[in-house]
């Protein structure tokens, strides 16, 4: 990188992770172990391509939709990051792993709570208003973002999308190495209970069979994020952190609920979300202290009219 300050903490986890997977996708292909690998390969020397030259069209953050875009842009590409681990995830394992997790589900809990859960309580309101806590993940990953650029507090904007930048490619790298699809897909009692409700239940019925998604489950991403978001939320929502603790407390049992995920999933999910919480400041510090610093240089103004040094 002739010019590693044009780059922030952000994009570097980012391409870093871009340029693993690409790797192993290569070495995967090319021993003969992933079919189909150039296209995967194809997909990931494109980003490596054209995210440096979009990064480098940036020296400052305006108050507009392209800086915006800017810093929030990694949030776009988590879709595809979480899809493609779903094909990618048997080169080291050519079979999913669930009948271990089905078994430490019964040795933990003495029953499978992914079924027990839905079928004890499976009355088509209550499925609602669980899956509404699961659809609400996906408003609940960008809600500290989105306050912070309303704050006019842009370099908060990408730290937050940093940390979760930073939780994600830990578990996407997780479900590539651990194949592991979830209740719904591998647990023949889970599969046959009803998908009931109004509206959300129905959608993702709907959604995972027309995306043809098989799942990766463990740990859950899921609650890792909302785990990393709520306590977040602590520092950045004084008066309002409860409503994204609710929240993901709704997801925790959402997940299990709707049979995505084993109920260690949930733990381990959002036990790790928790690390990446922690973890994530470290990092974020120290990239910024080798020089990755981005838009944001030390004494440069922001949006919010304060220098870059003065908000963090």
């Amino acid at each position: 990188m002739a010019d590693r300050t044009k780059y922030s903490p952000t994009d570097i986890v980012i391409l870093t992770y871009y340029f693993v997977t690409g790797l192993f996708i290569l070495i995967s292909g090319l021993t003969g172990k992933l079919d189909g690998w150039p296209k995967y390969a194809i997909h990931h020397a494109l980003v490596l391509a054209v995210l440096p030259i979009f990064i480098a069209t940036f020296k400052s953050i305006r108050r507009n939709a392209l800086s915006i875009l800017r810093l929030c842009y990694p949030i776009l590409l988590f879709g595809t990051m979480y899809r493609e681990t779903h094909d990618i995830d048997q080169v080291l394992f050519s079979k999913p792993l669930d009948y271990y997790f089905i078994v430490w589900d019964k040795l933990l809990f003495k029953c499978q709570p992914s079924v027990d859960f839905a079928g004890w309580l499976n009355a088509p309101w209550f499925s609602e208003i669980l899956h509404f806590f699961y659809f609400s993940y996906f408003f609940m990953i960008v809600i500290l973002p989105v306050v912070h650029w309303v704050l006019k507090n842009p370099k908060m904007v990408e730290r937050r999308v940093f940390d979760l930048v930073f939780t994600y490619s830990i578990f996407f790298s997780l479900f590539v190495i651990l194949p592991v699809q979830g209740p719904r897909v591998q647990l023949l009692s889970a599969i046959d209970i009803p998908r009931t409700g109004f509206f959300f239940g129905p959608f993702f019925e709907r959604l995972f069979d027309g995306l043809k998604i098989a799942g990766a489950a463990f740990p859950s991403s899921h609650c890792g994020a909302a785990a990393l978001v709520a306590a977040n939320s602590v520092h950045d929502m004084k008066k309002f952190w409860p409503i994204p603790a609710l929240f993901a407390f709704g997801i925790f049992l959402a997940t299990v609920f709707g049979r995505f995920h084993y109920a260690v999933d949930v733990i381990y999910g959002a036990g790790l979300g928790i690390i990446c919480f922690l973890l994530s400041g470290y990092v974020h510090a120290w990239l910024r202290k080798i020089g990755f610093v981005g838009p944001f240089r030390e004494g440069d103004r922001n949006v919010s009219g304060k220098t870059a040094g003065d908000i963090d």
